[in-house]
């Protein structure tokens, strides 16, 4: 079948009439043979698509980028069509190398400039030989089933569709269809580099698998739909165990119940953090990263964590996982103070990340409070008319003193005795009188005294709620006294 043909059944399946094509095209060989037969297509009736846009990444690595910009856009100014020159900063000192680091300036900037046309697609022209060097790269960086599916002819990329329309064509059709139509290209110098690892494997390691298979191409094209088939359906069944094992209390902040991830296949295991962590980045993830966090959700203990890249953290704490942006640890976090007059207001709600509490104000003569034993780590009572100031984000090395204890006690030392999750600790209200720290709700009450005097007299008893969702995650010690929480 005619490479013209290939494409136009390609465009038929997957582009209409509504659509932009915005094509990468560095001035190679492939990228021309790709805009020649999209220009060839473009007078088909009815119209494949809507227009064509021609962008050119100028990366700024190699001393003849400015010939291969130039060189595009006088083709394209010949031609009529139109033209888009975009230049990009490229990271020389990225941990991924440079050959990843340009790639990924080069599709940010495809994808931006996509974003400002009617309904965009992005065409590429990588071909079989292309698809055959990716695998063996991935192959070769320890990739699992998901890399080593290789590159798909048809995909999302940050919301906007990307499309391959030469991936089942060899190099050699491609060449021999710009010789036969004259399409112009330039070549590109670094190919013959083989200092990079992809022009080492196509230069002196394709070949030579080619001596032993010489359908290599046709081959790798068939492995690695199979292997996409595969892909897809263990992604689907890792949504499915997403569904059931996560929810997402704030945004950018996962957690997971660690008893049914670990229930579930490893395979499945794998795949679901593997989609969590690609939701902060879809690059820059290893087998290595994902088994960390595997290994945390499998290893019973109290509270512990691990450093992932994109500034990302993973940590247990008790029956929970969670991934999430890591937070600086300065061991102060910046607190928040809400002052409350109960004679003025008798409710009140403070609101945190993922928790609510609401305080709730009951006026009562004092010797009936002591008589029904209106007390407890859920309630306090104060005399009418003083301030509350209810603060979160206490820094945990603040020190109080429980009532009952001979001492001071740090808050952090606090939260673990009680099991309290890392994730609630700064969402914990620390209630104070005239600066002074006199209850943490449901954990302790201190020695400050609040109320003097004798039985007569009212006071205002104050009970603390906590939302359903947040008693239900801190488990085991809020069961012991959700009995004084529904009083």
């Amino acid at each position: 079948m005619q490479v013209r043909e290939i494409v136009r059944r390609f465009l038929q399946q997957h582009v209409d009439a509504q659509n932009t094509l915005i094509l990468g095209v560095s001035g190679g060989l492939d990228s021309m043979a790709m805009l020649h037969v999209m220009q060839a297509l473009s007078g088909e009736r009815p119209p494949l698509f809507r227009s064509l846009l021609v962008v050119h990444v100028h990366h700024g690595l190699r001393e003849l980028a400015d010939r291969d910009a130039d060189f595009v856009r006088s083709y394209c100014q010949t031609q009529g069509i139109a033209c888009k020159e975009v230049r990009v900063t490229v990271d020389a000192q990225s941990k991924e190398g440079i050959e990843a680091a340009a790639r990924t300036a080069r599709y940010a900037a495809l994808t931006e400039v996509a974003r400002a046309y009617p309904h965009p697609v992005i065409a590429l022209a990588h071909h079989q030989g292309d698809q055959v060097e990716t695998v063996l790269l991935r192959w070769l960086r320890g990739a699992g089933l998901h890399g080593l599916s290789g590159m798909r002819a048809v995909s999302q990329r940050a919301g906007v569709l990307l499309i391959r329309p030469l991936l089942v064509m060899s190099k050699e059709a491609l060449a021999a269809y710009a010789h036969q139509h004259g399409v112009p290209h330039v070549e590109d110098e670094t190919n013959a580099d083989d200092r990079f690892t992809r022009n080492f494997l196509r230069r002196h390691v394709v070949p030579q698998l080619a001596r032993l298979q010489p359908e290599i191409g046709a081959v790798t094209a068939r492995l690695t739909e199979t292997l996409q088939d595969d892909d897809d359906y263990l992604r689907a069944e890792a949504q499915k165990l997403r569904e059931s094992v996560v929810d997402e209390p704030t945004a950018g902040l996962f957690r997971i119940r660690r008893k049914a991830l670990i229930a579930a296949h490893v395979s499945l295991q794998r795949r679901l953090i593997q989609i969590l962590l690609n939701c902060f980045a879809l690059t820059g993830w290893s087998s290595r990263h994902i088994e960390a966090v595997r290994h945390l959700a499998e290893t019973d203990g109290g509270e512990s964590s691990v450093q992932l890249p994109h500034g990302v953290e993973a940590w247990r704490s008790y029956e929970n996982l969670y991934i999430g942006h890591a937070k600086p640890r300065t061991g102060q976090d910046e607190a928040s103070m809400v002052v409350w007059n109960p004679a003025q207001m008798h409710r009140l709600t403070v609101d945190g990340s993922t928790v609510r509490w609401r305080f709730f104000a009951v006026r009562m003569r004092r010797r009936d409070v002591l008589r029904h034993h209106f007390t407890g780590l859920w309630r306090i009572y104060v005399p009418v008319g003083v301030q509350l100031e209810i603060r979160l984000g206490v820094s945990t090395a603040v020190r109080v003193r429980p009532l009952g204890l001979n001492g001071s006690k740090k808050l952090q030392d606090i939260y673990t005795d009680k099991k309290i999750p890392r994730t609630f600790r700064s969402q914990w209200p620390i209630v104070a009188v005239a600066g002074q720290v006199v209850w943490l709700p449901g954990l302790v009450r201190t020695e400050v005294e609040t109320v003097e005097g004798t039985d007569d007299g009212d006071v205002f008893v104050i009970v603390a709620h906590m939302n359903r969702a947040a008693r239900e995650e801190i488990g085991t010690f809020l069961r012991e006294t959700r009995r004084m929480i529904s009083e």
